[in-house]
């Protein structure tokens, strides 16, 4: 039995349960009922029992009881009358957005299935509790890169289409959650009832550490100590060049001189002595340049190195270090390793 104090609501109630009291279960849209089948064997009748039991606590006023069986049985055969029964029962917890939404959402599935008394009394059900919803507006920050953050309230994606709206929330506390991608994720927990309706500020979003710089663009320093370490490897290689044809000449001498030429007199030398000797020229002539430009390339990347202005970026913690040396003996590369 529905008691007095909740006769205004009982119309709902009274037409869900004919609804689901009926010789058979009918689909909420009104299809034939369903007959010779085994309730533990059907999907429909387990959301029999489990809506007859959400009765029976709603009529006992165990509502903490009663919502989540109506849900369960919601979920496996929907129907418009267990939506008003889930929207009243929300309503005795006092979730007044919930009820809210419930019964507009039961509105529209009344009208989609035809009911249109039901539609009627939904709606009605709905525009009795509207004034006494709790709205709270969220303000959120964009940040000037156009990042926009993803926001979620109460585990449910918030759109960008209500921030700065009052949008209703139930009475109690609620959590609200921003992210986006390289910013750090901003949470905060906030209270409503009656007497305290918050705004919520959601702030711009701090970029995440480790978050990748290109750092040589904006520094004039970097730029040429990179510029540095290209033109020291390209003198490196032209000297290393230069080595090894000058080793080559080495090479073509010594053979000109123990096999194709006399000993007394090594211009005295045969076709073959010759043609070494002509290859020793052109080698140590390659050796000289290579080593000329490699050692003006080495001299260029220690001007550009130590004239780079310091950068204000504190350096890695670790890493390989190219570092030039002028010493008595010529320009050499020190390679040092960093953790």
């Amino acid at each position: 039995m529905v008691r007095a104090s909740e006769a205004l609501f009982a119309a709902p109630l009274v037409m869900a349960a004919f609804l689901f009291d009926g010789a058979a279960l009918a689909d909420a849209a009104g299809a034939p009922a369903r007959g010779g089948q085994h309730e533990d064997d059907e999907p429909e009748a387990r959301a029999l029992v489990l809506f007859r039991l959400a009765r029976m606590d709603m009529e006992a006023g165990r509502f903490a009881e009663a919502c989540p069986k109506f849900e369960d049985s919601q979920k496996l055969d929907p129907g418009v009358g267990t939506m008003l029964n889930i929207a009243f029962c929300y309503e005795k917890l006092g979730r007044t957005a919930s009820a809210w939404k419930g019964y507009q959402a039961a509105a529209v599935a009344a009208r989609e299935r035809g009911k249109a008394d039901w539609e009627t009394e939904a709606r009605a059900q709905a525009k009795r509790i509207e004034p006494s919803l709790l709205r709270v507006v969220i303000h959120v920050e964009e940040p000037a890169s156009g990042d926009r953050p993803e926001v979620v309230l109460d585990e449910a994606p918030f759109p960008k289409s209500l921030w700065d709206q009052p949008t209703p929330v139930d009475p109690g506390r609620h959590r609200v959650r921003a992210s986006a991608t390289s910013r750090l994720t901003w949470s905060a927990t906030f209270d409503v009832d009656p007497q305290h309706i918050p705004t919520v500020s959601v702030p711009v979003l701090a970029l995440a550490e480790g978050r990748p710089i290109l750092r040589a663009p904006e520094s004039d320093g970097g730029r040429r100590r990179t510029a540095a370490l290209g033109v020291g490897a390209a003198g490196l290689a032209a000297a290393a060049v230069g080595l090894a044809f000058g080793g080559a000449a080495i090479v073509a001498h010594s053979r000109a001189t123990t096999r194709y030429c006399a000993a007394t007199n090594p211009l005295n030398c045969n076709a073959d002595g010759i043609h070494e000797l002509s290859r020793m020229n052109t080698d140590a002539t390659v050796s000289e340049v290579a080593i000329a430009v490699g050692g003006v390339a080495l001299v260029s990347a220690v001007v550009l190195w130590f004239s780079a202005p310091q950068s204000s970026i504190p350096p890695s913690r670790g890493g390989w270090t190219l570092r030039p040396v002028i010493g008595s003996r010529g320009v050499t590369i020190s390679i040092q390793e960093a953790w």
